[in-house]
């Protein structure tokens, strides 16, 4: 349809952030084997082969100032019941850097793709 392939005007267009946002110089990263740590955590005796959806998940968190993991969120829903139990290992992981900025930690928001595979 034409109102799907009109285009806005410039002006019309923008960006803005928030004035607390910062954008470090070094990002968070994880002290050790990241996939071995979640799963150490992860408990999946419920989940099976054959009942659980694998694929890809994306899921996304901050790393605070102190190296915690807070507002983890999935950006695919493939199964409640495994996020669940991902989020749940997510949070018992210890070992974060948190992101520097100017030398100083900064809560940071994290990106994490998982690929999932039972053995």
């Amino acid at each position: 349809s034409y109102a799907g392939t009109k285009k806005l005007p410039n002006e019309a267009v923008y960006v803005s952030l928030s004035t607390d946002s910062v954008f470090p110089e070094i990002l968070p990263q994880f002290d050790g084997n990241l996939a071995a740590a979640i799963g150490q955590n992860f408990s999946y005796t419920d989940f099976s082969p054959e009942t659980t959806a694998l694929g890809r998940t994306y899921v996304s968190f901050i790393v605070d100032t102190d190296g915690s993991l807070k507002d983890i969120v999935f950006l695919t829903v493939n199964n409640i019941e495994l996020n669940r139990s991902l989020a749940t290992a997510l949070q018992l992981l210890n070992g974060w850097k948190p992101a520097l900025h100017n030398g100083k930690p900064v809560a940071c928001r994290y990106n994490l793709p998982l690929t999932l595979h039972f053995q």
